[in-house]
């Protein structure tokens, strides 16, 4: 099945390696810079998650349209039909059905009926929100035009599907945009049709050697004030300056079924995402401490067929923070090693380029950003020859069979000395309860 059994894929990997003095870009919810445990060694680390978010917002987004992120999608019908004047129980009872057009239902009323419990009304959206999960542009658009139609009363019979003997609205568009062809959309059954595969695989960035964590003291002066001492007393955690690793891989077979645009949109996509991965960075007190907003220093491209290799874990072993040459060499030493030994061994046949943003003696190649992107380019055209949009009869038929799961595990049968759930249980005196079945067997 082409879905998880690919025999051949086409795949463009970007190592990067970045520095970054005393900061606390990413952090955690008590306030502590993000971090990692690696063979009993402390690192810092940037979730995948922030520096995404951070290439979506300022790179992809320069490219064209991209996708809204929101559970809030009930609200807002509910909003737009209350605008044209659709009575309150109506608009509240369509606004529903076209947030369960999106996403399960059942999470919310169980919500709303323990907040109840507690005597909390909690919030009047309450009853629209649905799982934070991304909208297309041309998904909302359809949203907009079926809030029209209901608020002028004609016909939406075309509109509605079947889906678990409930009918819903088809609200689902196949126009992928580029964060979600490139990261994916989560989906859970029965919405299986608005999962997307991610294409790119990204790494969580860590420090390739160890760091620690310290508080920042700081006051302010109220000028106002005819006191000697400080108006205000503060501290915050900063994580110490450090060599930071991630790698980046882009499976081009999946990229290419994911959307319908052209070939030359899904080369600037990905041009837009290696932009991203040098110039983009989380800002989590960005306006405060400065030293986390830098480009990258070095990024090593490799591109093939087959199978990939996340290269950052060669960090996975820390680098002594003390050595006779500069750390970032020897971190760029030990890329080229894992690649040299890859080929030596003929486990992998792959073509590398790299990029020096960072003044090195180790900087023979001096590439630049227009070399990258044509490398990169190249590999794009030879992956998309023969292109299949879409997913294929196999595809489609592995999705629905994940559907009915919860009956398949529903038969199966109980285990020995446990009562089957339907069988009669009976009760003897203060021992175990057991079955008809295990006392005829005793």
């Amino acid at each position: 099945m082409s879905l998880y059994n690919r025999t051949k894929s086409f795949f463009i990997t970007a190592t990067v390696l970045f520095k970054r003095g005393p900061s606390n870009v990413n952090r955690d919810r008590d306030g502590l810079p993000k971090g990692a445990n690696c063979l009993g060694s402390e690192r810092g680390r940037d979730s995948s998650q922030s520096r995404k978010r951070s290439i979506i917002r300022d790179a992809l987004a320069d490219s064209g349209v991209i996708s809204v992120q929101t559970g809030h999608i009930g609200a807002y019908a509910y909003e737009k039909l209350i605008e044209k004047g659709m009575k309150k129980e109506k608009a509240e009872a369509l606004a529903i059905k076209i947030k369960e057009s999106f996403a399960k239902k059942s999470d919310e009323k169980k919500k709303v009926a323990k907040n109840n419990k507690n005597g909390k009304n909690g919030n009047n959206d309450d009853k629209f929100k649905t799982e934070v999960l991304k909208i297309q542009p041309c998904e909302f658009n359809a949203v907009n035009q079926l809030i029209e139609k209901l608020a002028n009363g004609e016909d939406v019979s075309d509109w509605i599907i079947k889906e678990e003997k409930t009918e819903l609205f088809n609200l689902y568009r196949r126009n992928v945009t580029s964060d979600i062809s490139l990261f994916g959309r989560h989906a859970s059954p029965p919405y299986l049709k608005y999962r997307v595969e991610a294409a790119c695989r990204f790494g969580h960035a860590i420090t390739v050697h160890q760091t620690r964590i310290r508080k920042d003291f700081f006051t302010a002066i109220d000028q106002l004030s005819d006191s000697k001492g400080a108006g205000h007393l503060g501290d915050i955690w900063l994580r110490d300056g450090a060599l930071y690793a991630y790698s980046v891989i882009i499976d081009l077979g999946v990229l290419a079924r994911n959307n319908d645009r052209s070939l030359d949109e899904n080369i600037q996509d990905v041009c837009n995402l290696i932009k991203g991965m040098i110039e983009c960075s989380p800002s989590g007190h960005s306006t405060t401490i400065a030293n986390g907003l830098s480009f990258a220093d070095y990024v090593l491209f490799t591109r093939g067929e087959g199978h990939y290799e996340d290269y950052s874990n060669v960090f996975v072993q820390e680098l002594p923070i003390q050595g006779e040459t500069p750390m970032f060499d020897r971190a760029v030493r030990k890329l080229r090693g894992r690649i040299e030994q890859i080929k030596r061994k003929k486990l992998m046949d792959v073509d590398t380029m790299e990029l020096f943003i960072e003044e090195s003696e180790l900087d023979d190649s001096k590439h630049n950003i227009g070399n990258v992107n044509a490398f990169i380019s190249e590999h794009i055209k030879k992956a998309f020859k023969g292109r299949k949009i879409g997913e294929d009869e196999e595809d489609r038929a592995f999705k629905e069979a994940l559907i009915p799961v919860k009956k398949i595990r529903s038969s199966v049968p109980a285990k020995r000395g446990r009562p089957p759930k339907s069988s009669k249980v009976v009760k003897r005196g203060r021992g175990r309860p057991t079955t008809k079945r295990a006392r005829a067997r005793r």
